[in-house]
């Protein structure tokens, strides 16, 4: 059964029925069934990428094949005939093996190929080949065309749509749409209005290069900042200003503090006046702030005050928080030592040191010392050794259980003699693995799996019909 002709790399697909030799009736194909292909007329025969599947779809006698032509390049090159062959199995407790199931070819028979494949030949509905020009001329010597090629006489058709130009008399329509590849936006009609204006005129009295027909302007409507003003109006500016002759004018109103000489001044001066004043024509009057608002008085510590304060408990407890930071402990610290300054005027002044009570919990470095810092404690926390936290139920019990598991892989399953990470090895190879079946005589045969990496046999086994006789495990 001829089945066509395919590119390399391609997975080629059919289908055949096996029968039973006594009734023609189909029949399953059995006895540990496998397929080899050869290629041309040499005596070499492969397995790789071949797939069989004996009763296909639950369909008694059909048997469905798969081949990956990319599993092995170089066997499954183009231009070869390859024949499908049954190497092992039997229907009806009948051998099959030597029986051809399937023929094909990698590009080899097809009249008409591509030159890349896989590409196809578009056809339309009118069974029209849609296609491109690429060389234009005799055959086998064409010249490669280009749209500049087409010449001068080809005749354009006008239009609206896309790809189409809109054109009257040999004259294209065109709209402005955008100026140095930037699009252009507009309230509509806004641009062609101020282009008409600007350019539709009989007579223009102004050119690009020279304006006349700009008002004069009379007044400055913003107010000048740095840099308005030229230099030649600046000097006239500063000129102008310089040669005006200021006029003497009265103040009305209180004036803070004047800086500079008063050439007189009537009426009460009610704050500083520095520099020089040549007369005053009425009394300057002088007052002195005696207003002490917002000023607090501090008295100092008098014994006395104590005294009647003697016996009674005072109680001062300073208590230590592990999770104060190290800004926060320094109060502590600071606290401490007041304490203990305290405790020490109390003594000087004749109390009974027994009536004041101090609690100061120890800390870490001493009274005066600073505590732990969080990082001190996360870091004691786990260098604990695991050897004095035994207790069943409890976290370090569970990291030193954990911990004396080792590799799980590496653990011996079963009877000792493979691990775990074996047993996958195995699997692995059983079902991705290179797989290569040798028949021997009177329905025997050698099945072995190769590892992923196809460097030695992880699975040799030796079958007697669809019985194993003998399995060497190499993981």
């Amino acid at each position: 059964m001829t089945i066509g002709d395919f590119d390399p790399s391609a997975v080629v697909y059919f289908k055949f029925t096996t029968q039973r030799p006594s009734t023609g009736a189909p029949f399953t194909l059995a006895g540990t069934p496998a397929l080899s292909v050869y290629k041309d007329n040499s005596v070499t025969q492969s397995t790789t990428g071949v797939t069989l599947t004996a009763d296909f779809d639950s369909v008694t006698g059909l048997n469905h094949v798969a081949i990956d032509t990319s599993a092995d390049g170089t066997f499954y090159a183009a231009g070869s005939f390859f024949d499908v062959v049954i190497t092992t199995g039997t229907v009806d407790s009948v051998s099959a093996v030597g029986f051809v199931v399937g023929r094909f070819s990698l590009r080899k028979t097809a009249g008409l190929k591509p030159a890349t494949a896989g590409r196809m030949l578009v056809v339309d509905a009118a069974g029209l080949a849609d296609a491109n020009m690429v060389k234009a001329g005799p055959t086998g010597s064409g010249t490669a065309q280009t749209a500049r090629d087409l010449g001068a006489s080809v005749l354009l058709s006008a239009g609206t749509g896309t790809g189409q130009l809109d054109f009257a008399s040999g004259v294209v329509k065109s709209n402005l749409s955008q100026i140095l590849g930037t699009a252009l936006t507009e309230t509509a009609g806004q641009l062609a209005a101020a282009f008409k204006k600007f350019f539709n005129i009989a007579t223009p009295a102004s050119t690009m290069d020279s304006l006349t027909l700009v008002a004069t302007a009379t007044n400055l409507t913003n107010a000048p900042t740095a840099g308005d003003l030229t230099a030649t109006m600046k000097a006239s500016v500063t000129t102008a200003a310089t040669a005006a002759t200021p006029t003497a004018a009265a103040v009305t109103g209180a004036v803070g503090s004047v800086t500079g000489a008063v050439g007189s001044v009537t009426g009460n001066v009610g704050g500083n006046v520095v520099g020089s004043v040549a007369s005053v024509t009425a009394g300057v009057t002088v007052t002195t702030n005696n207003d002490k608002t917002g000023y607090a008085m501090t008295a100092a510590y008098d014994l006395a005050k104590t005294a009647a304060q003697d016996g009674d408990a005072m109680t001062l407890t300073i208590a230590y928080d592990a999770a104060k930071t190290a800004a926060s402990q320094t109060s502590v610290n600071t606290l401490q030592s007041t304490a203990d300054k305290l405790e020490t005027t109390l003594q000087d002044s004749g109390a009974s040191p027994t009536a004041y009570q101090f609690t100061t919990p120890a800390l870490a470095n001493g009274p005066s010392g600073s505590g732990p810092s969080v990082t001190a404690i996360v870091n004691g926390v786990w260098d604990e050794p695991t050897s004095g936290h035994q207790t069943t139920g409890t976290t370090g019990k569970a990291l030193t259980s954990a911990g004396s598991a080792g590799d799980p892989w590496s653990s011996v399953l079963g009877s000792g003699l493979l691990t775990a990470g074996d047993m996958m090895l195995i699997l692995v190879a059983v079902a991705a693995g290179k797989t290569t079946v040798v028949p021997l005589s009177a329905g025997s045969a050698t099945v072995t799996f190769r590892d992923l990496a196809d460097t030695k046999d992880s699975v040799a086994a030796t079958m007697s019909g669809s019985q194993r006789v003998s399995v060497v495990l190499n993981p």
